[in-house]
């Protein structure tokens, strides 16, 4: 993980190995404590690719996704939209792993839990992130790591290009955009200067 501060924001930039490492604690503490879940349901985006992560550590593949969306841009929350509801009537045979890639707010994690967990009466119930942010308001049952700033994940580098372009563009030009990412974030050039150019048109 690498740790860098840009325009007044912090970056935490993670490598898929990183998330792995991460990943692989996090399942042990889930199965330690927890123990072995029957169905994970991971909160799309991110949280649907670390649910993937923990099925396979886990060894246990019922993964199911719900769908919302709450971020306008890099630290900049909108509305949560509940775009995709879990299809399962009944969650009372089931215990069940609620699985996010990070708790920021905290927000969404507890709209999931109100309006589409806790209804289908679980049989048992845990709540997991790889990361939390230090002024959530919502704990997760576990977690790996605290983070105060914004984490680009590996499987969101395209987003932050576009996010973080569109604020450098305005403030610079497009070719100072460009070269602040590619030399602060590691990106190969041709990917940024081809998602900036595509923004630009």
């Amino acid at each position: 993980m690498r740790e860098l501060e840009l325009e007044g924001t912090r970056y935490y930039l993670l490598t898929w190995d990183d998330v792995e490492e991460d990943a692989e604690k996090l399942s042990r503490r889930i199965e330690e404590k927890f123990g072995m879940p029957t169905i994970i349901f991971g909160i799309l985006r991110g949280g649907a690719t670390v649910a993937n992560l923990l099925s396979d550590r886990l060894r246990m593949h019922n993964v199911h996704s719900v769908g919302t969306k709450s971020y306008k841009d890099i630290a900049e929350r909108g509305e949560l939209d509940l775009y995709q509801p879990i299809t399962v009537a009944d969650l009372s045979r089931h215990d069940v792993a609620l699985v996010d890639d990070v708790s920021d707010t905290g927000d969404t994690l507890k709209d999931v839990l109100s309006s589409q967990i806790r209804p289908r009466n679980p049989r048992r119930l845990c709540t997991a992130t790889l990361h939390i942010k230090p002024w959530t308001g919502f704990v997760p049952d576990f977690f790996v790591k605290e983070l105060d700033g914004w984490i680009v994940y590996p499987w969101e580098k395209y987003e932050t290009i576009r996010s973080l372009g569109k604020k450098l563009v305005k403030k610079y030009d497009l070719k100072k955009a460009q070269d602040v990412i590619v030399k602060e974030f590691g990106y190969k050039s041709r990917i940024v200067k081809r998602i900036l150019k595509t923004r630009s048109h």
